[in-house]
């Protein structure tokens, strides 16, 4: 497991994640068999290469990010949204999706949490909402792959 200390690893970390998250949508969007949800996977690329490149622009200016400590325990919950399997079946990779995108909302509401700059909480929380939307679409297109299969 990854050891972070810092605002500076844990923004390191989230870059890392945006980069795997695009991968991932590239990939899912490549096994759908629905044009909408084909274009709404590569909007979503666009998205998360936005957070990238927003994560991006903080660290190189994280000299005004406070040095504070972020506990392993709230690192935990989200570690396993990087690791993604090489083959999926379209509702193993809605499933998959969800969880990404829950684990990528608890990384920037923990980081919103213990950044005492406003206007980086505020970036973290906009983070943590649009991952948030994100998630809700695939709860809903996982419960309509659920009900479609019975």
């Amino acid at each position: 497991m990854p050891h972070f200390y810092t605002i500076q690893d844990v923004l390191t970390f989230a870059i890392r994640l945006e980069q795997a998250a695009q991968e991932f949508y590239r990939r899912l969007s490549s096994q759908s068999d629905s044009p909408s949800v084909a274009r709404f996977l590569a909007e979503l690329v666009r998205e998360e290469k936005h957070h990238e490149q927003q994560l991006e622009k903080l660290l190189s200016e994280s000299g005004g990010i406070p040095n504070q400590r972020i506990s392993a325990d709230q690192i935990d919950a989200y570690i396993q949204a990087i690791r993604i399997p090489a083959s999926l079946d379209y509702k193993e990779a809605v499933k998959l999706a969800m969880d990404k995108e829950n684990a990528a909302r608890m990384l920037y509401a923990v980081i919103a949490k213990v950044t005492e700059e406003p206007i980086l909480r505020d970036v973290f929380m906009q983070l943590c909402e649009q991952e948030k939307k994100h998630q809700e679409y695939f709860e809903k297109e996982y419960r309509r792959i659920c009900i479609s299969e019975n």
